[in-house]
This record gives structure tokens, sequence and C-alpha cells, in this order.
């Protein structure tokens, strides 16, 4: 994360109601620390990061539903570093969120691989509660996000594989000594990207 509040830049602006300010517009930067200097200056702090990645909804513009065709081209037309990550996200939560918002700020794009409806129950029998489409679309409408697409395998293998992210990113659970390791992590490192 950067910035004094620890939120990824998106360097977007916009404006969003101030009820400690008697309801007049407020300015922002959307996504990043400053949004918390400016809320602070006048009264009031958001309680959650969550209000400030909603700026995509905003703003009237969510991060990319992509099909896999779409990824790479998409992939493909990124100057700057590309970060990659993974998961179910049934029930998003705050930590998500975090987890989120740090990956992006490793990079300048952040594309998220959402597994799908069928991947999910092979991993996680009784799952998902949140349908494929409703996930992808909540975890699109995340200030942090640039990019979302949908898999069916039971890992993201092909997925990294085929859009070859600069960085690969997953949650602290994993890559520790002696736990999980990320399957996908040797086919990044393969290719010179960075885990």
């Amino acid at each position: 994360p950067s910035g004094s509040g620890g939120w990824a830049s998106s360097g977007s602006t916009g404006s969003s109601p101030n009820p400690g300010a008697g309801g007049a517009s407020l300015p922002f930067r959307a996504s990043c620390g400053q949004c918390y200097g400016e809320l602070d200056a006048y009264g009031w702090r958001a309680p959650l990061g969550i209000f400030l990645e909603a700026n995509h909804l905003l703003r009237g513009t969510l991060g990319q539903l992509l099909t896999l065709e779409e990824a790479v081209a998409w992939r493909q037309g990124q100057a700057g570093m590309v970060v990659f990550t993974n998961g179910h996200f049934d029930l998003l939560h705050i930590g998500h969120v975090r987890y989120l918002q740090a990956a992006r700020g490793l990079g300048d794009a952040l594309i998220v691989g959402v597994n799908s409806d069928a991947s999910t129950r092979a991993r996680k029998p009784g799952r998902p509660l949140v349908p494929e489409a409703d996930r992808a679309e909540l975890i699109a409408a995340l200030g942090c996000v640039d990019a979302v697409v949908v898999f069916d395998h039971l890992t993201a293998i092909p997925l990294v594989s085929a859009l070859r992210p600069d960085i690969y990113v997953k949650g602290g659970d994993w890559g520790r000594p002696g736990g999980p390791q990320p399957p996908e992590a040797g086919i990044v490192e393969g290719y010179g990207g960075r885990v």
C-alpha cells in the first residue's frame, strides 16, 4: 500500500457527499492516503477503506470484466508493471480488500482471477455462496482493481501462463516455510517474474 492512509493510488478524482460539512460535495483523490487528510480537514473520517475503494462506482466506472482472450489483449496493452492475484472471493470481507489494495500497490495495474463456480465447488464443497458473476463484479468494483477474469481451472496456472504478469501475489496463508506453496509460483519465476 502507498500513501499516508495505506491505500494504493489510482490517480483519479471525484467528489463525495460529506456529512461533516453540511452535505457539501467534497473533492477527493479516490483510493489514496490523501483522502484521509482531505476528509479530516472537513471533520469526517471514513470508517472503512472500502468506502474509498468504492470510487469506481462513484465515478461511474468499474474495473473491466474480461474473458480470457480479452484479458490477454488487455495485458499486452499494459506498459507498466502488471500484478496478478487470484482467489474465490466468496463472502468478500475487509481482509480481501486490504490484500487487494496491497497487491495493487506493488505495480501499475492489478488483474484478478476469480475462480468460477465449478472450480470453487471442486475445491470447497458447499461453496460458493455467491455466484461467480456477482463475485467478479464485486471485485471489479474495488478501486484498486483494473481488470477481472473468471477462470474454470482448479489452479490459475493456465491463466498465469497466458497473462505472464510481472508480479504474482498470494495472501499470507501461502508460501510460509512448511506451508502450502502457490502452484503458479514456478511458472512466474520461470519467465523471470516476481512472486
